[in-house]
């Protein structure tokens, strides 16, 4: 998958999430939703030539969820019990 089509579908979900009151932090099923819904909206017009297949669509949901949801790469470390500082 190239960034572009990551930062593509990242931006559509965010624009979407936008105006529809969906709260990152309480509504984490339903924009987990709008995000596979996103997603398969993308892979159903790839597949009649309007772009590039995806290899793992579940995989880039997964990616979109952690990035909407505030819950990137750091949000690991910062949810562990044993990890008590993170410098960066």
């Amino acid at each position: 998958m190239t960034i572009d089509v990551y930062e593509d579908l990242r931006r559509k979900a965010l624009s979407q999430m936008d105006g529809s009151g969906l709260d990152p932090d309480d509504d984490s099923s339903e924009i987990r939703k709008l995000l596979e819904s996103t997603v398969d909206d993308y892979q159903r017009r790839a597949h009649l030539g309007e772009g590039r297949i995806l290899a793992d669509p579940g995989g880039t949901v997964e990616r979109l969820v952690r990035a909407v949801t505030r819950r990137g790469p750091l949000r690991n470390l910062l949810d562990r019990d044993d990890v008590e500082e993170v410098f960066v």
